[in-house]
């Protein structure tokens, strides 16, 4: 089974966009792994964590399910 190299692949894409003069960004889940990730050519983060976001969209789910009809 091939396994990406997911850091490599990054680099590439934020590589890509920096040549075409395009802004490209990533969502990182601390401002350690941004420092990390500024080395990839990411000039743009979004700080969070994916966990947060996935927790409020089924919070939102099952509000719409619990609410009396």
């Amino acid at each position: 089974m091939h396994i990406p190299d997911v850091a490599a692949a990054m680099g590439r894409v934020g590589r890509a966009c920096a040549e075409a003069g395009k802004t490209d960004a990533t969502r990182v889940p601390d401002l350690v792994r941004a420092r990390e990730w500024r080395h990839h050519c990411f000039p743009m983060f979004v700080v969070a964590s994916e966990h947060g976001c996935m927790l409020q969209d089924a919070r939102a789910v099952a509000d719409g399910i619990s609410e009396p009809s």
